[in-house]
């Protein structure tokens, strides 16, 4: 799945000029030079967990599409484990921003904010399953939506439900780690011949 930071790769001189630019300037003094240092980082040098540290530092400095950007390291879980309290910080303090040259920035924080927020219905577990699985494996690729949805069905006692949460907990897969807990219900599903449960199982 396609970075929500992904973007076009900048010049090599572009590079070295940022470096120089954010080491020069003392931090706030020149703070677009440690959100576009952020952005080498990530694309150019694939280095997320230094690209999510820039992106929190000039985010502190109040750069707008950096705290975006920093929201969604702590959502994705892209440089830093995920943390949905820490992302809706970072999330909630771009959309309460009503000045003209936050506005893009601010649309995207409270789209993702209306997201996260939205309550999981009580649907039939195979359409929550259904559900799970389009977003983990389909644009626009949530993983932390998926498990929420998986976890759901799977109280309900969905077989497939149960296997692919198995595997989110046992790889921590857009939430913490269960060991334990991915091998019961790796054993349910594989019991009722669901192959993720068996893949689990046998890991």
């Amino acid at each position: 799945a396609d970075s929500p930071r992904g973007s076009p790769t900048p010049a090599p001189q572009t590079t070295r000029l940022s470096r120089q630019s954010a080491v020069c300037h003392p931090v706030g003094a020149w703070e677009p030079a440690w959100s576009l240092l952020a952005f080498l980082e990530h694309s150019v040098h694939c280095n997320e967990a230094a690209a999510q540290a820039l992106y929190e530092l000039s985010a502190a400095q109040g750069n707008g599409a950096a705290c975006l950007n920093a929201g969604y390291g702590h959502y994705y879980g892209i440089g830093t484990p995920v943390n949905y309290d820490v992302a809706r910080q970072f999330f909630r303090k771009v959309a309460d921003k009503t000045e003209p040259v936050w506005a893009s920035n601010s649309k995207g924080a409270q789209e993702i904010l209306a997201k996260m927020d939205a309550p999981i219905t009580e649907k039939d577990p195979g359409a929550l399953f259904q559900e799970a699985t389009k977003l983990w494996h389909a644009p626009p690729y949530d993983i932390g939506r998926s498990r929420q949805l998986c976890t759901k069905a799977a109280e309900q006692g969905h077989v497939g439900a149960k296997g692919m949460l198995s595997d989110f907990l046992f790889f921590g897969l857009g939430g913490g780690k269960d060991e334990v807990q991915a091998y019961r219900l790796a054993a349910e599903a594989a019991a009722a011949g669901d192959h993720w449960g068996q893949y689990v199982k046998g890991a």
